[in-house]
């Protein structure tokens, strides 16, 4: 039988195999994505999604610090790990209270189908069976990315490097809004085989697939 969840936070403790963390956000569902992501101050974060459309932000780097500081092994463990992440750990354990005040759970009502993650801009791309969203890591605020919702498995991701296509090349490779700020640029699937093309949320061009057929090779 399950057992009901203990608590709404993230826990740790470390173990001959390692650290262990655990939450409880996706009791009694089914997780359907994974990815990473880091936020402005550095800690790096695991974000998840269930079948029921929460997803879940793991704060690793804080978890690892008050795992490691709460262990009879915390001298054993730090010995054993290098100068670099000894500072990660020292910064996660200064800053984990303030990270815990901000928003980690989000509930968008539809089975989330792809999640994709950008440290360099500390945002965090969901994508339901009926809408795709931008999530800010540092602010927890999220947005819809356009404005017409669908039905199906459509995924949205962060490009690292953009294409070379006219919708792309428009944006001039910065990623820039009206207001002269580089956000990030998203593709999101849609019906049809289009792409929306997208500075943050807002839209700015679709591209439209099509089938060239066994003797093209495929998608042109």
């Amino acid at each position: 039988p399950l057992e009901p969840p203990s608590s709404g936070t993230a826990q740790g403790r470390v173990t001959k195999g390692g650290v262990r963390l655990k939450h409880d956000a996706h009791f009694g569902g089914r997780v359907t994505q994974l990815d990473w992501v880091a936020g402005p101050d550095g800690a790096v974060r695991l974000a998840s999604g269930d079948e029921d459309g929460k997803v879940f932000l793991l704060d690793v780097t804080a978890g690892l610090a008050r795992a490691a500081k709460s262990s009879s092994h915390h001298a054993l463990l730090a010995s054993k790990l290098e100068t670099g992440l000894q500072q990660v750990l020292k910064r996660g354990d200064r800053d984990g209270r303030d990270s815990e005040r901000g928003r980690n759970e989000w509930a968008f009502g539809s089975p989330v189908v792809q999640l994709s993650g950008s440290s360099r801009f500390g945002v965090l791309a969901v994508s339901t069976m009926r809408a795709s969203f931008l999530v800010d890591v540092a602010t927890g605020t999220s947005s819809q990315i356009g404005k017409k919702a669908r039905n199906g498995v459509f995924g949205c991701c962060l490009p690292v490097e953009l294409p070379d296509s006219d919708v792309f090349n428009a944006l001039g490779g910065g990623g820039e809004d009206d207001d002269g700020q580089c956000r990030p640029v998203c593709v999101a699937a849609r019906p049809g085989q289009r792409l929306w093309v997208a500075v943050g949320s807002d839209v700015k061009g679709t591209i439209k697939l099509s089938w060239a057929g066994p003797a093209g090779g495929g998608l042109a």
